[in-house]
């Protein structure tokens, strides 16, 4: 993850979209672990959708978008949901 995060301290505008939809795979397929990098996701997703760049905002956007289904396709069976977006 720490990797990934520096991406988002790179230049090349391509380099940061494509870190943000790796943590939207992330998000999808790592639901449980992302509580450990919480605060650093916050962060740089709230940093994406406010900044100048489009794309990158809009994969910030479609990462809590990914949680949100995560949590519901959870809640519907019965699993383990940990409450990130409520």
């Amino acid at each position: 993850m720490t990797r990934i995060f520096e991406a988002f301290k790179n230049n090349d505008e391509d380099i940061r979209i494509y870190a943000m939809q790796i943590l939207v795979e992330i998000a999808r397929q790592e639901y449980e672990s992302i509580e450990f990098f919480f605060a650093q996701l916050c962060n740089i997703t709230a940093d994406g959708a406010r900044g100048e760049d489009e794309k990158l905002g809009v994969q910030g956007i479609e990462f809590w978008t990914s949680i949100a289904e995560e949590e519901i396709a959870r809640t519907k069976k019965g699993s383990l949901v940990k409450g990130y977006i409520s």
